[in-house]
């Protein structure tokens, strides 16, 4: 269920005002062995968790079961899940393994396999101006 936290980044940024210290509390979670790197086996772990039926991927509904509950309109949670949905050029109507990698490269700004805070930071940062835009929410 905690990449749920990863990949509702946009749903938070779109929910409330961006802010550092927020983004970082997604992050701690994520980071299981905390040693201040997310690995897309972490990642993976995650993805798996929020897998409720077990199928490989993530439905709407488990997504929306994932985020805080009550802290996001089901405008928000939907514009934030199909910008997610659509990470790979084509839009499903599910989240699979693939869009963890898909996340999981655009985070991994040095391509070293790791994710580090600053980098989560940065691809943070990137997602909300690009998601804002494409569903013309103001941040």
């Amino acid at each position: 269920m905690k990449i749920i936290i990863l990949l509702g980044v946009v749903t938070a940024v779109l929910g409330y005002s961006y802010d550092d210290a927020r983004i970082k509390g997604d992050f701690v979670p994520l980071d299981k062995n905390n040693d201040g790197d997310l690995t897309l086996d972490e990642l993976f772990t995650y993805f798996l968790a929020g897998d409720e039926n077990g199928n490989g991927k993530i439905s709407l509904r488990e997504f929306a079961d994932g985020l805080r509950p009550g802290n996001y309109s089901q405008d928000i949670t939907r514009a934030a899940y199909e910008f997610y949905d659509k990470m790979d050029g084509t839009t499903h109507g599910f989240l699979d393994p693939f869009t963890v990698l898909h996340l999981f490269k655009l985070f991994d700004d040095d391509n070293n396999q790791k994710v580090s805070l600053g980098e989560f930071l940065k691809a943070a940062r990137e997602i909300i101006q690009i998601s804002a835009h494409e569903t013309g929410v103001t941040i």
